[in-house]
């Protein structure tokens, strides 16, 4: 019933916010979907739940260069389980290259909350930049770089979070600890941690017709961390190639290949995870603002810990909005 009661103040808030966003400089898009995890652990020993999604942003066009904003989500899971995050951000973008590039400079605060891996819950604050550059009629070239601090609010073990504790993503981790990391530690744990994350991601976008177009991204994340063992090196490279074969319809197709290593640990315990992701999603448009979507996701990933290794599927439906 609760979760109920949340939709209908969420709808009724966008509704609200629809009114205002027709006589001031808003935009405001949300989405509400439900679906079932397989694995929302993440671990080895699979146990699925049911969930309820829903996401708003809400953001305000100061000018014509400057864009404050608010985006919160929360995933609320069978059995008293929830993951939410708030965030508060800000866009600056000037045009430049005689308006083929487009600079922008993003600040946010975030705060991430977990039910699921306490491990993971934390504040965070990130810088930006970004340059988008059209090469030509049929690509784009982006490029960006971040720098993000991660400061952890539970005690907790070596590698206790989601692999590479990304902050962009859903993913959750499981949280038995590895006895011999343990050992190694002397007990320590991440109370009180700060770890500092580095990114760079490059995207090519590639027009192939007016109904298909692809893009193809290669990104190197870093992170330093006063935990040894949480420092790691990711590589990762994916690809979406988009498609609307009817008015109204469009169909997603999306991979995601990654390399995650711990490099920071002692030889006799360096870990590597190899992740292999895939996914689709369908979408119809209802009118100019809205539209419905039914979407599936298949997580895979190796470790040389095989305790580390899991498989994971994401199915949901819901419905999305702008104004």
């Amino acid at each position: 019933m609760l979760a109920h009661q949340k939709i209908i103040a969420l709808l009724l808030f966008s509704a609200s916010t629809a009114v205002i966003a027709a006589t001031a400089p808003f935009d405001f898009s949300g989405k509400v979907s439900g679906g079932y995890d397989s694995n929302p652990a993440q671990t080895n020993v699979n146990q699925g739940f049911a969930f309820v999604h829903t996401d708003l942003d809400a953001a305000y066009h100061a000018s014509d260069a400057l864009t404050v904003g608010i985006n919160g989500w929360n995933r609320d899971f069978t059995a008293n389980n929830l993951m939410s995050r708030l965030t508060l951000y800000s866009d600056w973008a000037h045009d430049i290259a005689q308006g083929l590039g487009l600079l922008t400079v993003s600040l946010a605060a975030a705060a991430y909350r977990d039910r699921i891996v306490p491990a993971d819950e934390r504040d965070e604050m990130a810088l930006m930049l970004r340059y988008d550059h059209i090469l030509d009629a049929r690509n784009n070239l982006s490029i960006s770089g971040e720098l993000r601090q991660l400061a952890y609010q539970q005690a907790a073990l070596p590698w206790a979070g989601r692999p590479g504790s990304d902050p962009r993503e859903h993913e959750m981790r499981e949280r038995n600890p590895i006895k011999p990391l343990e050992i190694m530690q002397n007990g320590a744990d991440a109370s009180g941690r700060t770890d500092w994350q580095t990114a760079t991601r490059l995207d090519l976008t590639h027009y192939w017709s007016p109904t298909r177009s692809s893009v193809l991204t290669v990104s190197i994340d870093r992170c330093a961390s006063p935990i040894a063992t949480e420092a790691f090196m990711r590589h990762n490279i994916g690809g979406v190639l988009r498609w609307e074969p009817r008015p109204k319809w469009s169909l997603e197709f999306n991979f995601d290949w990654s390399r995650l290593r711990y490099d920071a640990a002692p030889q006799q315990h360096e870990r590597i995870d190899l992740q292999r992701g895939l996914g689709i999603e369908l979408r119809r448009r209802i009118d100019l603002n809205s539209a419905w979507f039914c979407r599936s996701d298949w997580l895979n990933s190796d470790s040389t810990h095989p305790e580390r290794g899991f498989q994971q599927q994401v199915n949901s439906c819901g419905v999305a909005w702008s104004f």
